[in-house]
């Protein structure tokens, strides 16, 4: 079955994450809407974790590699929320962007809607063993094994052009108002 995530929307405020999902019938597509909020107020808390004078680290950390480039670190947090009144004088929350480019945010933001998805707050150390075991198990196929150097793949074979006319009934026919 594929899963499919539907593009962010920039409603802000906390929206309820569903507790079940409605599966679809066998063969269809699986599209789930993304609490877009939900989501980047969950990774802000995370990045705000402390670690404190523990030895390792508290769950839910977010680990960042050391050669990770400034921008990419800025782009991650590109957006605050902020609380506005609408036309009626109400307060509401949205986000606002801080700078131009936050596609580090929105790529992390659906990356984690997505593990949520395939089950990993649900079943917790289960998920992550099961996935460690999937990995290890995993046998290389030839074509995905490792070349030296930045070899690419080679080019599949050209496809000979289809000549069969199609025969519907908007099809082109010829002679067929005199």
């Amino acid at each position: 079955m594929l899963r499919r995530l539907e593009p962010p929307h920039r409603r802000a405020g906390p929206r309820r994450i569903p507790d079940r999902l409605r599966l679809p019938a066998v063969g269809q597509d699986f599209i789930s809407r993304v609490s877009v909020s939900t989501w980047k107020a969950d990774l802000y808390r995370r990045l705000w974790l402390g670690r404190g004078d523990a030895e390792d680290f508290p769950p839910g950390w977010v680990h960042l590699p050391q050669g990770i480039e400034a921008e990419w670190v800025k782009q991650l947090v590109a957006e605050q929320l902020r609380t506005a009144k609408d036309r009626r004088g109400f307060a509401r929350q949205e986000w606002a962007k801080l700078r131009e480019r936050n596609e580090a945010l929105d790529c992390a933001v659906l990356a984690r809607a997505a593990l949520w998805l395939l089950g990993a707050d649900r079943y917790g150390e289960r998920f992550w063993a099961r996935l460690r075991e999937d990995v290890a198990n995993a046998p290389l196929q030839p074509r995905e094994m490792p070349t030296g150097g930045n070899v690419a793949p080679p080019a599949p074979p050209p496809v000979a052009p289809d000549t069969h006319r199609p025969r519907g009934w908007l099809a082109p026919r010829s002679g067929w108002l005199r």
